[in-house]
């Protein structure tokens, strides 16, 4: 047993950060394959549709909320500005489709 108790000496080395890889190399290393490619596809496209959704659920209700609520003209273009923008967004992630 070595002196930590954990018996063998020897280990091979893994890299604990998911965004550095280990030193040493694998066959696949640096190259994405066949499969990968269309799981990042659809990882991205439910991304893009989980933002969609969150903005279209979560900060367009208060938006418009604000501008029926103000009594300032001025804010209230300023809120109709911002949400028409959002929309705009809103349209072309959902034109993105697949990555």
């Amino acid at each position: 047993m070595s002196k930590s108790g954990r018996g063998s000496t020897s280990r091979t080395h893994v890299s604990r950060n998911p965004r550095k890889p280990s030193a040493r190399p694998g066959p696949q290393r640096g190259r994405r394959s066949a499969t990968t490619a269309p799981a990042a596809q659809l990882g991205a496209q439910d991304e893009r549709r989980r933002i969609a959704q969150d903005l279209h659920d979560d900060v367009i209700p208060p938006l418009l909320s604000f501008i029926y609520r103000t009594d300032s003209p001025a804010l209230a273009d300023a809120a109709r500005l911002i949400l028409k923008r959002l929309r705009d967004i809103l349209r072309q992630l959902d034109r993105e489709g697949p990555v």
